[in-house]
């Protein structure tokens, strides 16, 4: 599968070569989660790199992972187990990916985001729209997509630290020792 036909396809953005907005807007809580050089980001559905390429000149360790291996590590999202071990990543970026997943392929990706996520500190930054070639056409369906997100990630131990209307989320684990 081409990049063009993956982006002609599925993505409306993946021509822009600027971060994306959320990401910049979200970026000092993301600082304070991925504080080391050896703490992980992984860019889910990376599309062209804009973001990891971004974050990588800011100094994150980011590794993007994308259906199409012309940039990042390749993994048929939602099918795929994402290359990553357990409970070594310490962000995700899922930005305008979750609505073109399949519910089938949503339930897998939320069970490999709970096998790799970090139980120490853990931050999922999430955005949606809505578009007539995915799984959520219309505003309704989308604030479908965010509470069913929510709730996945409130069942992961994930507590939501911004969640507007339109879309865009963010969540943050962190979880201490018993005793601290």
């Amino acid at each position: 599968m081409s990049r063009s036909y993956m982006n002609d396809r599925w993505c409306v953005r993946c021509g822009r070569n600027t971060p994306n907005p959320y990401i910049l807007k979200n970026e000092k809580i993301l600082e304070s989660v991925c504080n080391f050089k050896n703490h992980v980001i992984a860019d889910i559905g990376c599309g062209n790199g804009r973001n990891t390429k971004y974050l990588i000149e800011k100094g994150f360790n980011v590794y993007p992972v994308d259906m199409v291996d012309d940039y990042g590590l390749r993994c048929h999202i939602g099918k795929d187990n994402l290359p990553f071990e357990n409970n070594s990543v310490n962000a995700f970026l899922l930005n305008y990916v979750l609505m073109f997943l399949s519910e089938s392929e949503r339930k897998q990706l939320y069970g490999e985001i709970d096998r790799c996520s970090n139980n120490s500190a853990c931050i999922s930054i999430v955005e949606l729209y809505p578009a007539k070639d995915s799984y959520t056409p219309n505003k309704e369906s989308l604030n479908t997509l965010q509470e069913e997100i929510c709730n996945v990630l409130r069942c992961m131990r994930f507590n939501i630290i911004r969640n507007s209307k339109d879309g865009k989320l963010v969540a943050l684990k962190n979880i201490f020792n018993e005793g601290e």
